[in-house]
């Protein structure tokens, strides 16, 4: 299964990761596709978080619940981005 979106979640993390253990429990392999832009990309947002009283900051990225996720950041690419995640998963189905 392929989702398609810009990334940004808030603070739903939660749920999602509930979504996903669901669905590999019925064998779905899913992938997040992002639509990036170099404006805006989802590799330059950072988090706050509070530990204590001290405020740190973290990459967006790091945290993102998806396992398997591609961002594309020109739309021109993405039948090869397609086929080469198909051609991944095939690869990951054989060694099972």
């Amino acid at each position: 299964m392929f989702v398609i979106s810009d990334g940004k979640f808030g603070d739903r993390r939660g749920p999602i990761r509930e979504w996903l253990r669901r669905a590999q429990e019925h064998n779905i392999f899913v992938v997040f596709l992002v639509i990036d832009n170099s404006e805006e990309s989802i590799l330059d947002i950072k988090k706050p978080v509070w530990k204590g009283a001290k405020m740190e900051m973290f990459n967006y990225i790091d945290e993102f619940p998806f396992p398997y996720y591609i961002i594309l950041r020109k739309i021109q690419n993405l039948p090869t981005v397609l086929a080469d995640a198909l051609r991944q998963w095939f690869e990951l189905i054989q060694r099972k």
